[in-house]
């Protein structure tokens, strides 16, 4: 399996409540996660992922139109799922 090594920034010292940006993932077996943070960092943060050829409309239900999921997300370190 061909490595790609590809960065996105989604969001860059400032307050936020979410973000509509999308990233195409199909070729990818694993992705990884890096989050900077201040020290008084305090948030939820959660992964959508979809498998329709169509983009979904994230900030919608999902629906049998309308498909994504939460993703699992885990350590690397263990392996251990984060819930």
């Amino acid at each position: 399996m061909q490595q790609r090594l590809e960065q996105a920034k989604l969001f860059d010292a400032k307050a936020a409540t979410g973000t509509t940006k999308a990233f195409p993932v199909a070729d990818w077996k694993n992705i990884f996660l890096s989050l900077f943070t201040a020290s008084s960092a305090n948030f939820t943060m959660n992964v959508k992922i979809s498998h329709q050829v169509a983009a979904p409309d994230f900030s919608a239900a999902a629906s049998v139109t309308n498909q994504w999921a939460y993703a699992q997300v885990k350590l690397t370190i263990n392996g251990t799922g984060i819930d």
